[in-house]
């Protein structure tokens, strides 16, 4: 793997979530409502499904099985034919110790680019 260097966070996304629940672990490249609605409602929210024009965007996201953990997702590069997001697990300010599936979900513009996640510390 290339090495990353880790940039400030960067707002280059058009919306994003961030909280706990769902059983995934891992990055996602979400390209098509099917997905996304699959990828929400495993949430287990309660709350709508939100709007992304797959036309125009691709959402991102990432999962994590931590005890007392948030999931931050620091940046995101196009670099050579690759997409590369990076994120790290920051402690949580409150709750700490509970069992939680910490995820954060940003929305960009559309990318055909392959996308690759890395954990960084």
């Amino acid at each position: 793997l290339p090495r990353l260097e880790e940039k400030p966070l960067e707002q280059g996304w058009a919306r994003s979530w961030t909280g706990t629940g769902g059983n995934k672990q891992g990055g996602f490249a979400v390209k098509d409502p099917d997905s996304w609605s699959l990828l929400w409602n495993g949430l287990g929210s309660g709350q709508p499904i939100p709007s992304v024009d797959f036309s125009k965007e691709t959402a991102l996201a990432v999962f994590s099985e931590s005890e007392g953990k948030a999931v931050e997702i620091r940046s995101i590069l196009a670099q050579g034919p690759r997409l590369w997001v990076t994120y790290r697990l920051v402690d949580r300010k409150a709750g700490g110790g509970v069992p939680t599936s910490p995820y954060h979900i940003v929305v960009i513009a559309r990318t055909e680019l392959p996308v690759t996640f890395k954990k960084i510390p």
